[in-house]
């Protein structure tokens, strides 16, 4: 990230001048902290009023080195939209659909979610987009499956799980050809480490997630 060290420390000042009591709960060396998308967004919004102060403390309790209880009364944007970290609630229902493998459930939740992050920031996370891809994947839709995993690969290039699916899928079109060279370049970015990259994901894989 360009100008990463810069960006840390001015999110720093941002947290230390809102609510200073918060530098007393994170470990605030870890500057995975501070790069939290949310920041990004909360700070980014205040001129709109989009969240109400209470959410940035709402926001890192994640992150807190002590547990404490889980507040989210202020979590939900003007909008009505919740987060978990950088993931709406809407994504983590979503993947619980997926293992029941209630596909077109979860082919709906992440087309009407995709929507309203677009609406609201522009674009949508490239894991939802991955996950809305993988819905259709799993109901036949090659094509259609396929465009999702290519929206995905225009926020990372190297994802390595959106090119592996992506590659089945060609070959189920009959590209063979193609189908190779992708699965070949998925299996380079893997392992270079160009995966799911989530903060939890070192407890546990997430669904879909390629282990090669």
């Amino acid at each position: 990230m360009e100008n990463r060290d810069e960006i840390i420390d001015t999110i720093k000042i941002l947290i230390y001048k809102k609510q200073q009591h918060l530098f007393e709960k994170l470990n605030i060396q870890d500057d995975e902290v501070f790069l939290e998308p949310l920041l990004f967004a909360y700070f980014n919004s205040k001129s709109n009023n989009l969240y109400p102060k209470e959410a940035l403390e709402e926001m890192l309790q994640g992150y807190f080195i002590k547990k404490e209880e889980i507040k989210i009364a202020h979590s939900y944007s003007r909008d009505g939209i919740a987060y978990v970290q950088d993931h709406t609630y809407q994504f983590h229902i979503a993947l619980c659909y997926l293992q029941l493998n209630e596909y077109k459930k979860v082919e709906a939740i992440f087309k009407t979610d995709i929507i309203a992050q677009e609406k609201q920031w522009n674009e949508a996370h490239f894991l939802d987009i991955f996950y809305y891809g993988i819905s259709q994947y799993e109901q036949g839709k090659w094509e259609e499956a396929i465009f999702q995993f290519d929206k995905a690969l225009e926020q990372y290039s190297n994802f390595s799980d959106a090119k592996y699916y992506k590659a089945i899928c060609l070959m189920r079109l009959k590209k063979y050809k193609e189908s190779k060279t992708i699965m070949e370049e998925a299996k380079r970015n893997a392992q270079l480490g160009n995966t799911i990259n989530e903060a939890n994901e070192i407890y546990e894989p997430y669904p879909y997630q390629v282990r090669w």
